[in-house]
C-alpha cells in the first residue's frame, strides 16, 4: 500500500506503523522460544520460560511515542551525529536522552532468582551492584528487591542519569579494589564490551556473598565483542570465542566453556530480547539475548 500514497511523509509514518506491527510480532514469535532438543540435558532443564509482560509492553509503547515524533527525531539525529566527532555513543545517548535499554522486568527477575536460598523479595540489608548500568532503566526493574543499590558506568552523562535516579554511583571499577560483598551482581550485556571479559568474571566471583550471592548474566548471542573506547570501536584484547551457529550452541559453549570453568554453576537461564529505544527509522532494535543466574 505504501507505493500508492504520494506523499513522501505520509508514506514514511505508513511504513512506520506497519514496521511496528511487524516488529512485535517478530518478537513474539521468534524472540522467546528456544529448541531445548537441539541442547544437552543438564543445560535444557534449567531452562524458564519467559514472555511479553506488562513491563516489556511499556518500555515499547514509549519506544513508539518517540519514533512516531519525527521532530525531535531529526533532531536528535544531527546532534548525535555531530556528537559522535568527539564522544561515544554512549555518551551522545546520555546527553539527548535517548537509547534506554529493556533487558528484565521484576516479575521476570523474580522467576530466574527464586530458589530456596536466594528468593527476590526485600530483604533488610540487601544489596544489588548492577555493572554498567547505562541510564539505569533496566536498574529500576531490578532495584525494588535491594536496600542498597550501587551502580557503575564509564560514561559521565550516564553517571548523572544514574545519580538523578538516586543510585550509588561507585568510581570507575573502584569496586573490584574493595572488600565489598553483595548479594547480587548484574552484568547485562557488558561481557562483550569489556576488554577482559574473563578477568571480569573472576572479580564478580570474589565480591558475591558466599554461599547465597547471584550473578545475573546477560549475553547477547551471537556473541561479538567489540569495545567503544571513545569515537572508535577496539577488539578486545581478552578474546571469548564460542562454537557452533544457532543461539542454542552458544548457550551450552558459553556455560560449559567460560562459566563453568570460572567456577560458576548456573542456577536458571531464558531467552529474551534486548530491546533499545530506536530513531527515525524504526521504533526499536532488539537482539536475542541470554539472561543467565549464576552462583559462585
Amino acid at each position: 500500500m505504501a507505493m500508492f500514497i504520494r506523499n513522501s511523509m505520509a508514506r514514511r509514518l505508513y511504513e512506520m506503523s506497519v514496521d511496528s506491527d511487524d516488529d512485535c510480532k517478530f518478537i513474539d514469535n521468534e524472540w522467546y522460544p528456544v529448541k531445548l532438543d537441539a541442547m544437552p540435558p543438564n543445560i535444557a532443564q534449567l531452562y524458564i520460560t519467559s514472555f511479553r509482560d506488562s513491563a516489556t509492553d511499556e518500555f515499547l509503547q514509549r519506544s513508539y511515542s518517540k519514533h512516531s515524533s519525527i521532530v525531535i527525531q531529526l533532531v536528535h539525529s544531527l546532534l548525535k551525529s555531530l556528537f559522535l566527532l568527539f564522544m561515544s555513543a554512549t555518551s551522545a545517548n546520555g546527553l539527548l536522552s535517548r537509547g534506554s535499554m529493556f533487558v528484565v522486568s521484576g516479575s521476570q527477575f523474580q522467576s530466574l532468582m527464586r530458589t530456596p536460598s536466594f528468593n527476590p523479595t526485600y530483604v533488610e540489608g540487601t544489596s544489588l551492584l548492577d555493572i554498567g548500568a547505562g541510564d539505569g532503566a533496566v536498574t529500576d526493574h531490578l532495584s525494588p528487591f535491594f536496600q542498597r543499590v550501587f551502580v557503575t558506568e564509564l560514561s559521565p552523562p550516564m553517571q548523572w542519569h544514574l545519580a538523578s535516579r538516586g543510585y550509588t554511583v561507585l568510581p570507575d571499577d573502584s569496586w573490584m579494589e574493595s572488600g565489598a560483598m553483595y548479594d547480587c551482581i548484574s552484568l547485562l550485556n557488558v561481557l562483550d564490551r569489556c576488554d577482559k571479559p574473563i578477568d571480569l568474571l573472576y572479580k564478580v566471583k570474589e565480591h558475591l556473598t558466599p554461599d547465597t550471592g547471584r550473578l545475573l548474566l546477560g549475553v547477547v548471542l551471537p556473541f561479538k565483542p567489540w569495545i567503544e573506547h571513545g569515537t572508535r570501536w577496539l577488539e578486545p584484547s581478552q578474546l571469548i570465542s564460542l562454537t557452533g551457529y544457532s543461539f542454542e550452541d552458544h548457550v551450552s559453549a558459553l556455560i560449559t566453556d567460560v562459566l563453568e570453568p570460572v567456577g560458576f554453576t548456573v542456577i536458571s537461564w531464558t531467552k529474551v530480547p534486548y530491546l533499545c529505544e530506536g530513531d527515525l527509522f524504526k521504533p526499536f532494535f532488539a537482539l536475542p539475548d541470554l539472561l543467565v543466574v549464576l552462583k559462585a
